[in-house]
């Protein structure tokens, strides 16, 4: 304790004339007194009737009792130990487990320097408790490595402590999150990384991505492009193999580039049924190669029974026209059908009857910069008839002449209100909303971070909407990043791609326009041009991809995923008008190899339901789920997907040396290696820190004294009583 005080929150002067006053009172009530008693008796009841008047006259200054406490803070340093996949790897002869564990049994953990505290946690995708033995805790089979992240919730977690330093026991290969450099700067702590691994190049060879139609028809001839990447194996020739189940459908030798730059191949496959295939592509393991787990790729292809019909109306000629028309014939699954307005009833390509007859052979329509001030509203008339009466799709793409108030007739189909004023015309750059960031059809790459960093990399297109207002179902997946696009005066979000969906039937709105630079331009530069028709594709697929006209669709979030990776069950419940249903109960029971789990799905609104879990084992799984309404069934619906092995993890795989090194410089901290531990231990040299806390208590209001005040008043009654005083 450092020091005792007593406040109160009148003028003391004031409150010392008034004490005066009644110790003045009191000794002048008792100097003499009726019948005459000893000046002992005297004195007491003078100071009882004092104190007693001293006190109320205190309470009504409101009096604070206030303790000074000082705490020294002993320095406390968390040491923070990667436990993601990546870390039992061997590489160089280093089996990256065993040297971390000599780095977690080095003196200077056992023997702290100058009354350290060490705090243990280990990290992945997120940050957790160690116990007192961190490497006997310790699994390796996190897959995702955030760094980042765990810092932050460190922070958070550690806020009152004196954290003086961070010890970051890492191979520094981070695969999500923010770069852990940048955050480096701001933490406000010396980070000091132990590098766990080799920083040189290991043999090692992976698929790094596969690139092929999600969607195709039966006897359809598929194009798989598949990149793979090799250090160590220069020149070599490889075998590849494209797989269904055990069949091997398509397979190849190819001699990897002697430049150790990504080698590009291609293999086909032709589905002779129609439904949901799954497809890997396999490399056997090569002769000392750090892991082969990296060696194989899935993925789903959804085989329908015909092509794609599609009708494309477009308000008149221009770019995003000709690469729009251009893409969609190149694709062998779409036979398209263009419109392109001469003028208000005329098109270039001559007549056609916008009959619900005529325009009910189409799979969806696709409507670019239409309909324009001019067009007949005939058209967008029949086009709402034959989507009220069907599940047909609708793609509208915006434009710089398109005439919103025209769209009218297609409003309960459109997942934003057609009231949106009209701006100037700007050039925006966009982000990945966080809907975004997880939906089908914004996929560019399976990989997180390489899907942000394509979408980061387009460039800017044209944007001049003021007040989208989105209605009831529909998501933003992709927004204009206002920072970037220096228009701050906007204070509420500009969608540039929305998607909605109301049963079985789809919608997507592209709000901004000039969208062939996202082919043209990347072009232009060297960068990947591919971003246009992979988006494109993905539309389509998404919007085409039909589900049956049920009560209860009961979905996961994406078909294949990482080992670890948090799985999203997604449901859709409706009345029998197809109205969205709250309040249902819906559960999912998800099996594989004789393992079940069961999930409740929580209602997030609209007829949506949503629930989550995480498994660690690879392997394929099915589920089945059931809603149901005041203890009646509604409908069951059932599905698949699988889980890859460490997909995340294996895809980087030599120990990131120079990440590690920025987040020691950037944070004021140095860079360690196990063999330099000792020269750690010195630098852990941190001050302790003394704090000062004060407590107050509130006098005033303790019964206590409220309790004192009546014994001493009673007290002078009783001595006055006995006494026959008046």
């Amino acid at each position: 304790m450092d020091g005792v005080r007593i406040n109160i929150t009148g003028n003391p002067l004031l409150f010392s004339l008034i004490a005066g006053v009644f110790i003045a009172f009191s000794i002048m009530l008792y100097r003499r007194t009726n019948p005459p008693v000893s000046a002992a008796l005297r004195r007491t009841l003078t100071l009882l009737r004092t104190s007693a008047l001293i006190m109320i006259a205190f309470l009504l200054f409101e009096p604070l009792l206030t303790l000074r406490l000082k705490r020294d803070d002993k320095p406390v340093v968390a040491v923070l130990v990667d436990n993601s996949a990546s870390m039992s790897l061997t590489d160089a002869g280093t089996v990256r487990p065993d040297e971390l564990s000599r780095v977690l049994n080095h003196s200077v953990f056992n023997n702290p320097p100058k009354d350290i505290q060490f705090v243990y946690f280990a990290f992945s995708s997120g940050l957790r408790d160690l116990e007192l033995q961190p490497d006997d805790s310790l699994t390796f089979t996190q897959d995702g490595t955030d760094i980042a992240t765990s810092l932050q919730q460190l922070k958070t977690k550690l806020e009152r402590a004196n954290l003086a330093g961070v010890i970051l026991a890492s191979d520094g290969n981070y695969n999500i999150g923010e770069n852990p450099a940048r955050l480096a700067q701001d933490f406000g702590t010396p980070l000091f990384p132990i590098a766990i691994g080799d920083p040189t190049e290991q043999k090692d060879l992976l698929i790094s991505s596969v690139h092929t139609n999600r969607i195709t028809y039966v006897e359809n001839k598929v194009p798989v492009d598949i990149t793979i990447r090799a250090h160590g194996y220069r020149g070599k020739k490889i075998s590849i193999r494209l797989q269904e189940g055990s069949d091997v459908i398509d397979s190849k030798e190819i001699v990897l580039n002697n430049n150790d730059l990504e080698t590009r191949t291609r293999l086909h496959f032709t589905p002779l049924e129609h439904g949901n295939k799954k497809y890997s592509v396999i490399i056997p393991a090569l002769r000392n190669e750090l892991t082969s787990k990296n060696n194989k790729a899935n993925f789903y292809v959804k085989v329908l029974k015909s092509k794609m019909q599609l009708l494309l109306i477009a308000g008149g000629p221009g770019l995003d026209h000709s690469f729009l028309s251009r893409t969609l014939k190149e694709d062998e699954n779409i036979e398209l059908t263009t419109r392109v307005m001469k003028n208000n009833t005329v098109f270039y390509e001559g007549d056609m009857a916008f009959s619900p007859e005529a325009l009910g052979k189409y799979d969806g329509f696709v409507l670019l910069d239409f309909p324009r001030r001019q067009s007949s509203p005939a058209t967008v008339d029949a086009l709402a008839r034959v989507l009220s009466e069907s599940d047909k799709a609708l793609f509208l793409i915006g434009g710089k002449n398109i005439f919103y108030p025209g769209l009218r007739p297609l409003q309960k189909f459109l997942p934003m209100a057609i009231n949106s004023s009209t701006g100037n015309e700007k050039l925006v750059y966009t982000m990945l909303s966080g809907e975004g960031g997880i939906h089908p059809v914004m996929r560019l790459s399976e990989n997180d971070i390489e899907n942000q960093t394509v979408w980061k990399s387009l460039p800017p297109i044209h944007y001049s909407l003021r007040n989208v207002k989105l209605l009831d179902g529909a998501k933003s997946l992709l927004d204009v990043d206002k920072q970037a696009s220096n228009i701050l005066s906007e204070t509420a979000a500009l969608p540039a791609i929305i998607t909605r969906n109301i049963g079985s039937q789809k919608t997507i709105v592209i709000l901004g326009y000039d969208i062939w630079r996202w082919n043209f331009l990347m072009q232009g530069i060297g960068q990947y041009s591919d971003a246009y028709s992979q988006i494109l594709t993905n539309c389509l697929r998404w919007l085409t991809t039909r589900e049956d006209s049920k009560r209860v669709r009961i979905y996961p979030e994406k078909e294949v995923y990482r080992s670890g990776e948090k799985i999203t069950i997604n449901a859709e419940v409706y009345f029998e008008d197809y109205r969205p249903l709250d309040g249902a109960e819906v559960k999912v029971n998800i099996q594989s190899d004789g393992e079940s789990n069961e999930i409740l799905l929580s209602g997030i609104g609209n007829g949506k339901y949503e629930g989550t879990f995480q498994v660690l084992k690879a392997g394929e799984y099915t589920y089945a789920g059931t809603a149901s309404s005041r203890d009646r069934l509604i409908a069951k619906d059932s599905g698949r997907f699988s889980i890859e092995e460490f997909s995340l993890e294996y895809h980087d795989t030599n120990m990131n040396e120079t990440i590690l090194k920025q987040i020691a410089e950037n944070s004021g901290g140095t860079y360690h290696t196990v063999e330099s531990m000792d020269a750690l231990a010195i630098e852990l040299d941190f001050p302790t820190r003394v704090t000062y806390e004060e407590i107050q208590w509130e006098i005033w209001n303790r019964i206590y004294l409220l309790i004192t005040i009546i014994l001493l008043l009673s007290i002078e009654w009783y001595i006055r009583k006995k006494r026959g005083m008046l």
